[in-house]
């Protein structure tokens, strides 16, 4: 894929990454620890890693995929980071919602199901027929995130609601890197879009250790989250990239 961007792109790309990274190095630099010590990244610099992976999805929907076969493809994986942008932003505090939590899952499972939707279109447009390759996978995805929920994740002693919530996202997740690395098996496309949400998958148990389980497994563990978790939403809107230049050829 990356050597068919053109020259310009790839010259934009490389600087939005620059800025992306620095802004992360500047951000714990400049943030504080907190009381836990498991965080000291300002907020300030979450925030425009956001953008940052935002306008490199604009840029791959915008510049390369309308007008091509991939087009909804692209408008339903760029309709998923948007929504896991507002869950980034619930999470991060900026509101005060009650149980911003909550509503921060139902912001990233909203994004996995327009993942999916995406993986799914993307599928029918590389002419790959058949139900049950989707369905067995779907199937593996949401049993092993279920199981891994009830051993690694769920809290007796915590929210119920929490418990409930985090269950049905993860079993959402679970589904949405099932379907894409189902794809990646078959055809060898959108393998960037399947690294992206394994990558999605392990920021979030560390985000559950914390949210759920209230532990922290290491120092400043929910920066390292974030900086895994923002990678895998970069890896997310190369795959609009991804898909883009297989419907242009």
């Amino acid at each position: 894929m990356f050597g068919r961007i053109p020259t310009g792109m790839r010259v934009v790309l490389l600087g939005l990454g620059a800025v992306w990274l620095g802004v992360f190095v500047a951000g714990m630099l400049l943030g504080q620890p907190n009381q836990d010590h498991s965080k000291r990244l300002a907020r300030w610099a979450k925030l425009v890693m956001i953008a940052v992976t935002l306008v490199i999805g604009a840029l791959w929907w915008f510049g390369y995929a309308v007008g091509t076969a991939a087009a909804r493809f692209a408008l339903l994986i760029f309709l998923g980071l948007i929504a896991c942008a507002v869950g980034d932003v619930l999470l991060a505090g900026l509101f005060p919602f009650r149980r911003a939590e909550v509503l921060s899952l139902a912001g990233f499972g909203i994004g996995h199901l327009f993942f999916i939707a995406g993986v799914l279109q993307m599928r029918n447009l590389m002419g790959v027929s058949g139900a049950m390759p989707v369905l067995v996978a779907t199937g593996a995805g949401v049993v092993v995130t279920a199981g891994a929920w009830f051993f690694l994740i769920r809290n007796p002693e915590g929210s119920r609601t929490l418990n409930i919530a985090s269950l049905i996202y993860g079993m959402l997740l679970g589904a949405s890197v099932a379907v894409a690395f189902g794809l990646t098996i078959e055809t060898g496309a959108l393998a960037v879009m399947s690294l992206g949400l394994i990558l999605f998958m392990i920021s979030d148990f560390l985000v559950a250790q914390h949210l759920i389980r209230k532990r922290n497994l290491f120092p400043y563990m929910r920066d390292a989250m974030w900086l895994v978790y923002s990678a895998a939403q970069v890896l997310i809107a190369f795959a609009i990239g991804t898909g883009a230049l297989l419907g242009a050829s």
